[in-house]
């Protein structure tokens, strides 16, 4: 019985928590079939939670939990829409064909339906940081960077951008796959990574998805959040 006492309001706090998110994403224009199908992710993105964490009151900086819908459903520049700044919408300047996965630092499942991914810090613990440091840090502490769909969810849902910018090394810009020619007359897909990294910042007010040198310094208000490996799908 004490146990199930100091439990429940647990629960209900990461509950409301999820609701309020679906919520959010109603109110924005999200089609009511994504809505839906996250929603039938309920009890094992409660399981995780309650699993992952002791209290439903965190740190600032930290989410418990983010739905994020791939970009092959809902393009980059559609859901920036959605993270808004006092009352103007986001834009992307992104040419979307032009991102690829970094293999050297993206782990884990990358689901083709709308998924959630957990305990996301926003960046600030890397603030000042180069990027190169930055990575080996998230990397020690057996964590991965957010791709573009996980950076946009973290924009709509938190108000990150009030705070600080923030890169998204999971995908690189710029990145051009070709077929070659292999030896016995063979073809061979060749890809070859990007040299730029997404950023998410506000411009004259308004949230933007642009693309910045990868291989940056550190700035005092830029940062690179990361997540959990895990995945709820």
């Amino acid at each position: 019985m004490g146990s199930s006492k100091v439990l429940v309001p647990r629960l209900e706090c990461f509950e409301a928590f999820r609701r309020g998110q679906l919520g959010t994403l109603t109110a924005r224009g999200c089609p009511d079939w994504i809505v839906e199908y996250l929603e039938e992710l309920k009890d094992p993105v409660l399981e995780e939670l309650m699993r992952r964490f002791r209290t439903c009151r965190l740190r600032p900086g930290r989410v418990p939990a983010l739905p994020v819908i791939p970009t092959s459903i809902l393009s980059a520049r559609h859901q920036m829409e959605w993270v808004v700044s006092e009352w103007r919408k986001g834009t992307s300047d992104l040419t979307e064909s032009k991102l690829g996965l970094d293999p050297k630092v993206a782990r884990g499942r990358r689901p083709v339906m709308p998924y959630y991914v957990f305990d996301v810090e926003d960046g600030r613990n890397f603030l000042g940081m180069s990027m190169a440091t930055t990575l080996l840090e998230i990397e020690r502490a057996e964590r991965v960077p957010l791709n573009v769909a996980q950076g946009i969810a973290l924009a709509i849902h938190a108000a990150v951008l009030t705070h600080h910018t923030f890169d998204l090394p999971a995908e690189r810009y710029g990145t051009v796959a070709e077929e070659v020619e292999a030896e016995g007359g063979r073809s061979k897909r060749v890809i070859e990574v990007g040299q730029e990294v997404p950023l998410m910042c506000i411009m004259a007010g308004q949230p933007k998805l642009i693309h910045d040198a990868y291989d940056r310094g550190g700035f005092a208000k830029r940062g690179v959040p990361s997540r959990a490996v895990t995945v709820v799908a």
